[in-house]
């Protein structure tokens, strides 16, 4: 049964839409909310109580981070998208919520119309590991061992349609091979089914393996995304071998699309003063973050190409089965 978009605002809350009127926090003396669309605890989580904090300084407001798991994200989204204008929010968005699932699947709400991002445009690296008993030393000898062994070579994933199932099925497509996929429920059981020999391939977030491939109990062949690694810098992008071989999955901090200019300028200024200082640039590091530094201006460009990238990773992932 299909859940139309009011009747499924109720399902999270009864939350009311607030129309078209701008959303001013210049002037604000309200509590700011971040939200996060994942559990508390990890990096993204981490991330948000720090940019919260310098945000509520920057606006001499209060702050909060609301952490609003579930439904590939939607729940979080559609929370920001429907915050009234006295009770601003803001979303650390990630790439699955704002520009894979709602091109996998319907979704209740569109993220270039009814979000503008406005700073923190990071890069959560992420690498292509094997199992150490393959043998392999770099992509090539992937690509040459599953041409030469046809349906043998295996890969996990965190889920069919999720960005990890998709940056491999965009691999297999550019190098004209065919591997088995192995979905399991999550990243880590994923992981652990590559170090137990279960599963020969990976691509995984380079932070949350980094410990097994120092202690060899991975081989890191490719860095997927377009800058190279904080932890891994000597493992060489994926595109060096496969030219257009690039899988960014990514954060970014959105604003309801109806926020004003002077409210996402201050906003900015907040965001990048904590990630260019010395703080912000020590947790970057040790999560496994990249902060690119991409203006206010040229955002919604970067996160255009963003959503068309990945629009066609996805149209190439479904040539070899559904996403969903």
């Amino acid at each position: 049964m299909k859940i139309g978009r009011r009747r499924f605002n109720s399902y999270i809350g009864g939350l009311v839409v607030s129309g078209v009127s701008n959303l001013t926090l210049a002037q604000s003396r309200k509590t700011i909310s971040i939200v996060v669309p994942s559990n508390p605890g990890g990096a993204s989580d981490i991330l948000a109580r720090a940019l919260a904090e310098n945000i509520a300084r920057g606006f001499k407001a209060s702050s909060i981070v609301l952490n609003k798991p579930g439904a590939s994200g939607e729940i979080a989204a559609l929370f920001v998208e429907n915050t009234p204008i006295e009770s601003p929010a803001l979303l650390l968005g990630n790439s699955s919520t704002m520009a894979i699932n709602p091109q996998v699947k319907p979704v209740h709400y569109d993220p270039r119309k009814d979000f503008r991002p406005i700073g923190a445009v990071i890069i959560a690296d992420t690498v292509f590991v094997a199992n150490p008993s393959k043998g392999f030393k770099s992509l090539a000898d992937v690509v040459k061992y599953a041409k030469e062994n046809e349906g043998k070579l295996t890969y996990a994933s965190n889920g069919i349609g999720s960005a990890y199932h998709l940056a491999m099925a965009y691999f297999e497509s550019l190098a004209g091979i065919k591997l088995l996929h192995v979905p399991f429920t999550g990243a880590a059981p994923a992981e652990l089914a590559v170090v137990s020999k279960q599963v020969d391939l990976m691509i995984t977030n380079t932070a949350s393996s980094l410990p097994r491939i120092k202690s060899g109990q991975l081989t890191a062949l490719a860095i997927m995304g377009s800058v190279p690694s904080y932890g891994l810098p000597e493992v060489p992008l994926a595109s060096k071998y496969i030219n257009s071989l690039v899988t960014d999955t990514w954060l970014c901090v959105f604003a309801p699309a109806r926020l004003d200019d002077d409210s996402a300028n201050k906003l900015n200024s907040s965001i990048e003063g904590y990630l260019k200082g010395s703080a912000g640039k020590e947790f970057l590091r040790s999560s496994g973050f990249i902060h690119l530094d991409v203006p206010l201006n040229r955002i919604p460009d970067w996160f255009s190409k963003q959503w068309n990238t990945w629009g066609k990773i996805i149209a190439i992932a479904r040539e070899s089965g559904p996403l969903e």
